[in-house]
């Protein structure tokens, strides 16, 4: 029995842990996701069956002081509905951001009706990180808090301000996008990036763009935000421009202008991105950003290269290397250029000049947007979430983090296809049905 319940301790926490890293990752889908939500949901369940014993290993691995752990024990007290379970839960993450995302990311998991009565606490707290998980709690579930949402944006803490005029992007409406011009000035970075995030979305406001510009440029922890949405509000010319002068830049810029091509999605950089694949540290997210555009797979023979020689990336063996950084790139093919190249001229002349094209279609196109949402992978999915609120902007944004049979259910669908059905469905574009 311990032997089992150790299995469902350590296996619910990896598992956790891969989910919160393969929601953003370039290799995983819906059904993906789905199956992996399901082996968390399992371990989750074998620890509840326990009861007492459960719980107690479950407390127990919180010696470690990782989110994993933080994640396990807050979505067994929530589930339950025990007060002193979550006291536990919510003592374990003092000090540590991580381990509060980890908390946050629990009530994100466990179904509304759960997380309802412990978010409207956190809200009553005077600790303004508590305020900030209860805003948290609504913002990711999609619900409308009402007339709260007000209160929060004027709280006095500037973290809950921050989440709160996110919130107001990701719910949709127009009620309150008034009250967050004031807010893209504001001196606290989160507070002035989450403004004109909403305002961007919603709305394009010109001076929220311009805020996104400064921060798309900045090379700051969110530069990478900013330039994704801004490919999308901006006119064409505009964003070519913000990709042009990032690409003057060191590294970082010069990679984050790799990725806006591919998100801008015209076919007039995709000579320099075939450039950008003959650089190794640059190759596999220009190979993603070129499919991004046409919707070549890159992960097949010819396409697919090897790795270049001499070239290092991520952790090694070396015990003398202090440089642990993971590879950013590791699930992403590398490309060959010569025969992309060769690919391209010939395929070429089915693109058109001035059209944003996602996996091989136009972006515009909602019922594209919608099949993406279903068959996509994840930064893929993200990109048609973001388009469809942009076209309607009482729409809620969806979230392609939550769990996998939440989406589907807001989606619409009934079995996820296999993989293969997967593929030929996306290439044969926005006509046909899922």
């Amino acid at each position: 029995m311990n032997f089992i319940l150790d299995q469902h301790a350590a296996g619910a926490s990896a598992t956790w842990l891969r989910r919160d890293a393969a929601v953003g990752e370039p290799h995983y889908s819906l059904r993906d996701l789905t199956e992996l939500d399901g082996r968390l949901e399992a371990h989750l369940e074998g620890l509840i069956l326990a009861g007492a014993a459960g719980w107690d290993l479950a407390v127990e691995e919180l010696k470690w002081q990782e989110p994993g752990e933080v994640f396990v024990v807050a979505a067994l007290a929530i589930e339950a509905g025990d007060a002193e379970k979550q006291q536990v839960a919510f003592q374990s993450v003092d000090g540590s951001g991580e381990l509060r995302r980890a908390l946050i990311s629990a009530l994100a998991w466990v179904p509304w009706e759960r997380c309802l009565p412990l978010a409207d606490q956190c809200l009553q707290r005077d600790d303004g990180f508590w305020r900030y998980v209860g805003v948290a709690a609504y913002d990711l579930h999609r619900v409308d808090p009402g007339d709260r949402l007000v209160d929060w944006i004027s709280d006095d803490d500037e973290t809950v301000v921050a989440r709160a005029a996110r919130c107001v992007g990701t719910l949709g409406g127009t009620d309150l996008l008034d009250r967050l011009g004031g807010l893209v000035a504001h001196e606290d970075d989160a507070v002035r990036f989450h403004a004109a995030w909403s305002l961007a979305l919603r709305r394009g406001d010109p001076a929220a763009v311009g805020a996104m510009t400064e921060f798309a440029l900045s090379e700051s922890s969110f530069s990478g935000d900013a330039g994704r949405l801004l490919t999308s509000v901006m006119s064409i010319d505009q964003a070519s421009r913000l990709i042009n002068q990032l690409a003057q830049g060191g590294d970082a810029q010069l990679r984050l202008a790799t990725v806006l091509s591919g998100h801008l999605g015209i076919v007039d950089g995709i000579p320099w991105l075939l450039e950008m694949m003959k650089i190794p540290q640059h190759a596999r997210v220009a190979g993603e950003s070129f499919s991004r555009i046409t919707g070549l797979r890159l992960d097949q023979r010819p396409l697919e290269g090897e790795w270049p020689t001499g070239f290092v990336a991520g952790p090694d063996d070396d015990p003398d290397n202090d440089d642990v950084e993971l590879d950013a790139d590791e699930n992403l093919p590398w490309p060959s250029p010569e025969d992309i190249a060769a690919w391209w001229q010939t395929h070429h002349d089915r693109f058109a000049a001035g059209v944003r094209y996602l996996l091989g279609w136009d972006v515009s196109d909602p019922d594209w947007q919608r099949k993406i949402l279903v068959l996509g992978r994840q930064r893929e999915r993200a990109t048609a979430a973001i388009e469809l609120a942009i076209d309607d902007p009482q729409f809620p944004l969806m979230e392609v983090r939550a769990r996998g049979p939440s989406q589907i259910k807001t989606l619409g669908c009934g079995r996820l296809p296999t993989e293969e059905y997967r593929c030929n469905q996306l290439e044969s574009g926005p006509a046909s049905s899922c």
